[in-house]
């Protein structure tokens, strides 16, 4: 550790050894060693943390992988049973109707319309409903 100045003189112990902390320079060296301290605790969890991170990486490459060739064996096994196709290829046929095919259901509604005297009734019961609306608001 470095020597502390006090002002612009530097204390020394007085048989020429280490240097001699007193008062705040003690507080300061203690807390700064605490800081010390601190850093390598922190050093130490950190490297802990990510060489268990790195393990874990490897472990589930390695089920990864283990699982790849057992899905392989077992596409290869099922194809070798019956030439069956495999599991995970797209299907040959999509279920449901056929393209091009013609129903009743895919013929276009007929449009429904509405009589001018309807359209008026309406339009009048919707007037008196908002000429209601606007008196009560008043």
């Amino acid at each position: 550790m470095a020597k502390r100045r006090k002002g612009s003189e530097m204390q020394q112990p007085a048989d020429g050894g280490s240097t001699l902390l007193t008062g705040a320079d003690a507080i300061v060296g203690g807390a700064e060693k605490k800081v010390l301290d601190f850093a390598e605790d922190l050093g130490r969890m950190l490297g802990t943390a990510e060489r268990k991170a790195n393990e874990w990486l490897s472990q589930r490459k390695a089920v990864t992988a283990q699982l790849t060739q057992l899905r392989d064996k077992a596409t290869q096994l099922l194809q070798s049973i019956g030439d069956a196709p495999s599991p995970w290829a797209a299907p040959k046929r999509r279920p449901g109707r056929p393209s091009g095919s013609t129903s009743p259901a895919t013929v276009e509604p007929k449009k429904r319309t509405m009589s001018a005297k309807a359209r008026k009734a309406i339009s009048d019961a919707q007037k008196k409903r908002w000429a209601k609306q606007k008196a009560a608001a008043k």
